[in-house]
């Protein structure tokens, strides 16, 4: 399935459940900084900052940072996208949606669009992409 049809998937599922919000997993290493196997990666892909301005500017859009990166990193990089006007909502976790009895959310949060380089995403030419479609089916 193509990032577009993701995309375009997460707003029909918004739109016939009557959801308020889609979400977004987006990795960090590899996907919105380039991997620095040394101290803190603060290397932005070229493309990722418009894209995650423009994510961020959009209401019904939920951010959520997905890293493996130690707990003690997280507000470094909450605050290094901070500075760049992005906003970040929560960090590998997303209670807002919690356990109703169908799904177990507690080890694997709700997201409803994954980025991320070890899913296939890759920044040279992806976050276009994420913008034209999320610009194209975000007023469905």
């Amino acid at each position: 399935m193509s990032l577009s049809t993701t995309i375009q998937r997460a707003y029909e599922i918004k739109k016939e459940r009557n959801w308020e919000k889609v979400y977004f997993a987006i990795d960090i290493h590899g996907t919105i900084l380039k991997n620095h196997y040394e101290g803190m990666a603060q290397e932005f892909y070229p493309d990722a900052l418009p894209a995650l301005q423009f994510l961020s500017s959009r209401p019904e859009i939920v951010i959520i940072l997905w890293s493996s990166c130690r707990a003690q990193d997280y507000s470094t990089y909450i605050e290094l996208l901070k500075k760049s006007n992005i906003r970040v909502d929560y960090f590998n976790e997303n209670p807002e949606c919690p356990d109703k009895g169908f799904g177990a959310f507690e080890k694997k949060f709700y997201f409803s669009v994954l980025l991320d380089d070890k899913a296939g995403f890759n920044p040279a030419w992806d976050w276009d992409e994420v913008s034209r479609s999320v610009f194209k089916y975000g007023d469905m």
